[in-house]
């Protein structure tokens, strides 16, 4: 029997994937007409309908679903042959990163990895929007949030602590912050992404009278902790990572309590790609790189 031609199968697992002609054509570099195209020429060669076609878009014949899963297993397969003849060149690691979270844990770790793994080269790019893996061609990322993302592997790095931070300034006066009530006569400036975490403190504080919901909203902790530390707030810190700003001075908390995030932060990729060679040797050596007792755990069952 003659093989389909390689291109409509790539249409056709990418389309299975994503679900629809023009995500997959997005992904693909090419128009929804042309991923069509491609999948009824292969419906023809084969003689059965892959997908059914509606108004409301298209969805997997069961052939077509146990076509796919075949054919996805087969083009994993085929990355990792890939990969593993190339492994012994150079290779370009592409990882998705907050800046802040860069900064300061990623940064001092990655001059060790780069001499461990010499034929591995990394690419940083740092962004705060959600990754599309496929679509911004990065292999690996490191996230916050609740580890639950579908279809991508999660890694428990480390979590944090909340606490108030904010200038010298708001500490001194009749307005002094020398309690949680203080804070009613102070903006509170809240990190969108994260909305909510104010409530939870002044919860664990006992607070009444402040407003939670109050303040300013930013997109951002970085902006969050230059507006306190120019006195025009008060933000919630995030420990480890306030660390050097409370050390230098630039930041001050004024109030003992912390409280723990209900956020991590986690190295993630697509499922698929955990046998990828590169994405499998920098997950093993960060996981064992880091200090989380949890982290030691995972790394081990990964191998």
């Amino acid at each position: 029997m003659i093989l389909p031609p390689l291109n409509a199968l790539r249409f056709f697992d990418t389309a299975a994937r994503r679900g629809s002609f023009s995500v997959a054509a997005a992904e693909l570099h090419v128009t929804p007409g042309a991923v069509s195209q491609q999948i009824h020429l292969l419906e023809d060669r084969l003689g059965v309908p892959l997908f059914d076609r509606t108004a409301r878009g298209v969805m997997l014949t069961e052939a077509g679903r146990r076509y796919a899963s075949e054919l996805r297993t087969i083009f994993e397969s085929l990355e990792r042959a890939t990969e593993e003849v190339i492994a012994p060149t150079r290779q370009t690691l592409v990882i998705a990163v907050t800046p802040r979270f860069a900064s300061k844990w990623l940064f001092p770790k990655l001059p060790e990895f780069q001499q461990a793994n010499p034929h591995i080269e990394v690419e940083l790019r740092p962004s705060l929007s959600p990754v599309d893996f496929a679509r911004d061609q990065v292999d690996v990322a490191f996230r916050h949030g609740s580890g639950h993302w579908e279809g991508v592997e999660a890694h428990f790095l480390l979590s944090e602590e909340l606490i108030p931070v904010c200038s010298h300034s708001l500490c001194q006066g009749p307005q002094a912050i020398r309690t949680a009530e203080d804070l009613r006569h102070h903006r509170l400036l809240h990190i969108t992404p994260a909305m909510g975490e104010w409530g939870d403190w002044l919860a664990a504080a006992g607070a009444t009278h402040p407003d939670s919901a109050g303040g300013i909203k930013l997109e951002s902790l970085r902006v969050a902790l230059d507006l306190a530390a120019a006195g025009l707030g008060v933000a919630l810190g995030r420990l480890p990572f306030v660390s050097d700003e409370l050390e230098s001075g630039q930041l001050v908390a004024p109030l003992d309590l912390r409280i723990p995030s209900k956020n991590s932060y986690y190295l993630i990729y697509p499922s698929e790609w955990k046998n990828r060679p590169k994405v499998r040797t920098f997950t093993q050596w960060i996981l064992k790189h880091t200090v989380s007792p949890s982290a030691e755990t995972t790394a081990q069952e990964f191998q």
